[in-house]
């Protein structure tokens, strides 16, 4: 499971109104992140920034700031009007002007109170990080000769930067917390919004060994990565679990041994949720009532298979849910469906069912809540 997250790009100079509207469609669609526009700092690719990292002095200082309050402006919109959306503030890795050489590793401009750093300070929101170990920005109308590589790249010949795991983890991502926990001072983890190795640079398997160690390094430290994001799940580049063709084109997907590595590193305990026994469901019980306040934080049914092996789940009506069939082996199925019956893989062990809106949209104030009938196994 994972918490919903938005991405949008908006002009700074954007009515009040417009972002109350926005706030009023999202509000009784339970929680979510926002992700409003990512990656300022340095910005010249989207239309928001003003080309701010071509700019100097005054201006630039001026329109950083006002990026800094726009976002802050539009915090404040929502925290009246939907406070289940929390913000979630990116700033854009240093790792590529570390890579030319433009800054040092220890620097990380543009964070004083006079430019972006005022957005940083708001509370309850995600900061977030997004950092390449490797990106080929040069792509698709550049192409790097003789690859894989495996040390770093030269941003003059290849149109690329590269980064060593123990560079990316311990030189940018630390330096990033640390700055923040002074700049609030107070403890935070930090949140990678964007993460990954580009295997146009390195090629499938060396990107996939990369990717482990990275994983390696975040489940080392806790206290340094709240959460990750993987980016992304397709593309026609580098940068993919699946690659297509085209885009838009679902239906002619590749893949390479980074998703069987990632499907493993998904399933190392420290990025798994915790799941706790609340109570037993008492013979006889015809309903019980379901919460959903999350992907990551709902009540559900588990039924275990006893005594005669069982071939189907009835759910004996029809209503939308989240089925999870766990194996003798320990791997996992998911279904999403509306169907009475269902039928059951071959050794599954335990099955849990959730209740989950169909609409994504809740109907308490405390989530989705539901009343289902207790399943039965035949």
């Amino acid at each position: 499971g994972q918490e919903v997250r938005l991405s949008i790009m908006a002009d700074i100079d954007t009515p009040t109104e417009e972002l109350e509207r926005i706030a009023d469609i999202l509000k009784d669609f339970g929680r979510m992140q926002l992700r409003l526009n990512h990656e300022a700092n340095g910005n010249t690719w989207f239309r928001f920034a003003r080309n701010v990292g071509a700019l100097k002095g005054k201006k630039q200082r001026k329109l950083y700031y006002d990026i800094s309050q726009f976002f802050v402006r539009a915090h404040h919109v929502f925290r009246d009007i939907a406070p289940n959306v929390t913000f979630v503030a990116c700033y854009n890795g240093m790792g590529e002007r570390v890579s030319k050489g433009e800054i040092g590793p220890g620097e990380m401009p543009l964070m004083s109170r006079d430019r972006l750093g005022l957005m940083y300070l708001l509370p309850d929101i995600v900061i977030s990080f997004d950092q390449y170990g490797s990106l080929h920005y040069g792509w698709p109308s550049h192409a790097i000769e003789k690859p894989p590589i495996i040390g770093g790249c030269d941003p003059a010949v290849d149109q690329a930067f590269g980064l060593t795991p123990r560079e990316l983890c311990e030189e940018i991502i630390t330096f990033f917390r640390q700055t923040l926990c002074r700049l609030r001072q107070e403890d935070i983890r930090v949140d990678l919004g964007e993460v990954n190795f580009d295997e146009d640079i390195h090629g499938p398997d060396i990107q996939a060994y990369l990717i482990h160690e990275t994983y390696s390094w975040i489940r080392r430290h806790p206290e340094v990565i709240g959460s990750a994001t993987f980016y992304e799940l397709t593309d026609m580049g580098g940068l993919a679990l699946f690659r297509q063709k085209a885009y838009g084109n679902l239906k002619d997907l590749t893949t390479t041994v980074l998703l069987d590595v990632y499907k493993d590193i998904m399933g190392w305990e420290e990025f798994r949720h915790p799941c706790t026994a609340v109570a037993d469901v008492e013979e006889g019980t015809e309903s019980i009532e379901l919460a959903w306040r999350s992907s990551v934080d709902a009540e559900g049914l588990e039924v275990r298979p006893e005594g005669a092996p069982a071939k189907a789940i009835d759910f004996r009506e029809e209503y939308w849910r989240r089925v999870l069939m766990t194996g003798e082996d320990g791997k996992e199925a998911y279904f999403h469906t509306k169907a009475r019956t269902l039928r059951l893989r071959r050794g599954t062990e335990s099955i849990r069912v959730f209740a989950l809106p169909p609409d994504g949209k809740d109907n308490s104030r405390s989530g989705y809540k539901a009343t289902v009938p207790v399943p039965v196994l035949v």
